[in-house]
């Protein structure tokens, strides 16, 4: 237009980022209490651009548009490749206080992660705590073998075995609970009885900050052959 780009926005597509990222549910926006927007709204189109960056995830189609080449290679096993993610709401109380980010992997906590797979029954490989502003944040890679025996996992033989229709949601969000109810450091509170006591009156259960708990595969590697193009 005028002999300038532009670029088109619109709606992010939640079954193409489910397909894509291997998410254990549907992405939903989260609802917020307030009628007031935090930010302007975005517009259909941004015109007059000189460059653009590509960051919306492993579902993207906007290079390949521009003739970009895509690649997918596999990294590992895929049974050994599971992700969990999940934001708890912040209760900001003063329980919540006494609790700080923590990164573990299980070679260097043998015997933390055996007594948390005996207390709770996840086997994980690592652990990552973070403490953020609007939620408790972790990701967590547990074995397909504990969410099966879980009941996670539906069909152990189901595939791809992470898509949606396979994960038993109630059971997932059983099995986070176990785990971060689980006491990982020392001298700290485990993050959900932490925010569990500092529950106001009426409520009864800790929420999610977004639209729930999430797997993905990430046995897989999916990039662009070249990382930046001249159109």
């Amino acid at each position: 237009e005028d002999g300038q780009w532009q670029a088109r926005l619109t709606p992010a597509s939640a079954t193409a980022q489910s397909s894509s990222e291997g998410r254990s549910g549907e992405v939903s926006p989260v609802a917020s209490k307030s009628t007031e927007l935090p930010s302007p709204t975005a517009p259909s189109v941004l015109r007059g651009i000189s460059s653009v960056v590509v960051a919306n995830g492993f579902g993207s189609t906007i290079g390949q548009t521009h003739g970009l080449q895509v690649i997918e290679t596999q990294s590992t096993r895929q049974e050994n490749a599971i992700g969990l993610v999940c934001n708890l709401k912040r209760s900001n109380g003063s329980a919540e206080r006494n609790l700080r980010s923590f990164s573990m992997a299980a070679q260097f906590y043998m015997s933390l992660f055996a007594r948390l797979n005996a207390c709770t029954g996840a086997e994980l490989e690592n652990m990552v705590y973070t403490k953020g502003q609007e939620s408790h944040y972790f990701v967590m890679t547990p074995t397909h073998r504990c969410l099966v025996d879980a009941g996670v996992i539906i069909d152990r033989s189901y595939r791809p075995m992470i898509a949606p229709e396979n994960i038993d949601r109630d059971k997932l969000d059983l099995f986070i609970r176990r785990v971060t109810r689980f006491q990982f450091k020392d001298g700290e509170p485990a993050v959900l009885d932490a925010v569990t006591e500092d529950l106001k009156p009426g409520e009864y259960e800790v929420q999610y900050a977004d639209s729930g708990p999430r797997l993905f595969d990430f046995s897989r590697m999916r990039r662009h052959v070249e990382g930046l193009a001249f159109v």
